[in-house]
């Protein structure tokens, strides 16, 4: 049960850092065009 959680909780921290990542990595993209 709580190895569960853990695994949940490490899936969406580092799908959130991915988002965060990616969603720079676009801008700072756009803004060279």
């Amino acid at each position: 049960m709580i190895g569960i959680l853990v695994v949940v909780l490490l899936v969406a921290a580092f799908g959130a850092l991915a988002g965060g990542l990616g969603y720079l990595a676009v801008r700072s993209w756009r803004r060279t065009w």
